[in-house]
């Protein structure tokens, strides 16, 4: 029987599952302290470079730097462009 997570690091590296993570820990820590200081759209770009860099191979040129920092870019776009659009289902069900 084999065991099965939720995220791997394969999963981390598609656009959906980066989102999920990204939408996940900027959830979780957006009610720190110091952390709530910091816009979510803010703290979402920052966590989803941060996902990217600690998750893939270190660069050895410009040309890798740049795919990592667009890849969080987009994801973390990806995460918040989620949460609107499940926040907006949620406002217009609760005025009906």
């Amino acid at each position: 029987m084999t065991e099965q997570t939720i995220f791997s690091l394969a999963s981390l590296h598609t656009v959906s599952g980066a989102s999920m993570a990204i939408l996940l820990v900027v959830q979780l820590i957006k009610g720190l302290p110091v952390i709530n200081l910091i816009p979510t759209k803010c703290l979402a770009i920052v966590i989803g470079i941060l996902l990217f860099f600690i998750t893939s191979p270190l660069p050895s040129s410009f040309g890798d730097l740049t795919v990592i920092i667009l890849n969080g870019l987009l994801c973390a776009s990806t995460a918040i462009g989620g949460w609107h659009m499940i926040s907006d289902l949620s406002a217009k069900e609760e005025q009906k």
